[in-house]
């Protein structure tokens, strides 16, 4: 408001340019705030998907080591269980009892282990399925309002142009038109 007249009268430009200027500036950054709130909510829904996939990633791996990890402890079990019956066998004793019981047990107890660790894959599969899901909402969310919010700030830039407009006018600042020169 004191810079107007200031350099105005430094430049020797008219009160009704100074009040255009002022306008127009105050248009302009309204506009280059509204611009600037769409490209950041643009930026953090596509920042949204990057790390969705990040997460699509990390489940697709976990899911992959588990099936390598089930397999690998599947292989070790049975060359563990193989190995137990071959030295029984060649100690002459016959499976049956007790000792059969035992491995029985054993290979029970290793399969539900690796049906636990299957369970458990799964289960971080769907959580993590979970949370892209809801870090893809985030994404959207966030353009959303910054989207709603460029458009206020355009309103609010709008309104206060016309409000500069509207109180120049009242001053008489635009007796003549900005357009023609001034005589």
């Amino acid at each position: 408001m004191f810079a107007l007249p200031l350099l105005g009268a430094a430049t020797g430009a008219s009160a009704s340019t100074m009040a255009t200027v002022g306008m127009v500036g105050s248009a302009v950054v309204g506009a280059g705030q509204a611009y600037q709130q769409y490209q950041a909510g643009k930026a953090a829904n596509e920042a949204a998907k990057r790390n969705a996939q990040v997460m699509e990633n990390e489940k697709q791996q976990a899911l992959g080591q588990a099936k390598i990890n089930m397999h690998r402890d599947r292989y070790n079990m049975e060359k563990a269980f193989s190995s137990q019956r071959a030295a029984a066998g060649a100690s002459g004793v016959v499976m049956g009892g007790s000792q059969l019981d035992s491995l029985e047990e054993f290979a029970t107890n290793n399969e539900l282990g690796l049906i636990d660790a299957s369970y458990n894959a799964t289960q971080y599969a769907r959580q993590n399925e979970s949370e892209q899901a809801m870090t893809l909402y985030q994404g959207r969310v966030a353009k959303r309002n910054a989207r709603y919010g460029a458009f206020g700030t355009l309103m609010s830039a709008g309104n206060s142009t016309a409000s500069r407009y509207a109180s120049n006018e009242r001053r008489g600042i635009f007796k003549t038109n900005i357009f023609t020169p001034e005589a």
